[in-house]
């Protein structure tokens, strides 16, 4: 399949139903991810709601979706919530790259003691360096700043474990880019925000929480239009990940037009961002 019929599938709803969205940006979630879905083809957020037992509002405002069929092969989903989790779960809160993270377990019982380890992406905890040991002081919740190991800085992923060796013989595990998160705290799901234009000339936009080392294509297109165009406009690399942002020269079939949207996506990794916003004079 095309790039081109990529974007186009990836875009189709929003020229039916965009009147129904705000005029804003989609900033960081809120919402806690504690498992991850790749979609596959033919699947739609509806089928995926009902198999992990969510309300469809619920996983669009997780996943900062604005329109139900918003949604491509590969894309990276954040899904169920640490409310409606019945086992121990462990969920990344912030990361500071080559330094620290910040872990938060659920479901052990009070005064258990916890290790954690940190390893390579893809090792076993077997393989992984033990961090730190700590006891649950509140029922269910832990949360512990873990230092990285020396020999693992650099790594773009990495894995967290955490296991109770004395309460449960289950051993959580979860994966993270090695980045600097932004002040909201970490998210698998990078999200963009506008931070500026110039009447029918340019627009910038901010990405938080990018995966490090991809590239998104970045396509604009007007969010009134029933026949559509999507026009890529360049491309914006990650670097080191966690927060980037770029300035993109708005074409001459946009200009004139009111309501733009930004679609960020890259194909590889299944990361993508949207936004909006009002391309009007000063």
């Amino acid at each position: 399949m095309s790039g081109m019929r990529k974007i186009s599938m990836l875009v189709i709803a929003l020229v039916v139903m965009v009147s129904s969205i705000a005029m804003r940006p989609y900033l960081p979630s809120t919402g806690i991810c504690s498992d991850v879905h790749v979609v596959k083809r033919a699947e739609s957020l509806r089928s995926i709601a009902a198999k992990y037992d969510m309300r469809l509002k619920d996983l669009m405002s997780l996943n900062n979706i604005p329109v139900e069929y918003f949604t491509f092969p590969g894309q990276r989903l954040c899904v169920v919530s640490l409310q409606s989790t019945r086992k121990p779960v462990i969920l990344i809160r912030n990361t500071v790259r080559d330094a620290s993270v910040t872990v938060l377990t659920a479901g052990y019982m009070k005064g258990a003691t916890v290790e954690f380890y940190i390893g390579a992406q893809g090792s076993k905890i077997g393989q992984a360096i033990k961090v730190a040991e700590m006891k649950s002081e509140k029922p269910a919740v832990l949360t512990a700043t873990l230092d990285i190991p020396v020999q693992l800085r650099g790594a773009q992923k990495l894995v967290v474990f955490a296991r109770a060796p004395k309460a449960s013989k289950l051993v959580l595990q979860q994966w993270f880019y090695n980045m600097t998160s932004p002040a909201s705290g970490y998210s698998e799901l990078a999200t963009a925000q506008v931070t500026g234009w110039v009447y029918d000339a340019s627009v910038s936009v901010k990405v938080f929480n990018a995966p490090p080392a991809i590239t998104y294509q970045v396509i604009l297109m007007d969010a009134n239009r029933r026949q559509y165009q999507p026009f890529v406009v360049g491309t914006l690399k990650t670097g080191v990940g966690g927060t980037v942002e770029a300035t993109f020269n708005l074409p001459k079939g946009l200009m004139g037009q009111r309501s733009i949207f930004i679609a960020l996506q890259d194909s590889a990794s299944g990361s993508f961002a949207y936004a909006l916003y009002t391309n009007k004079k000063p």
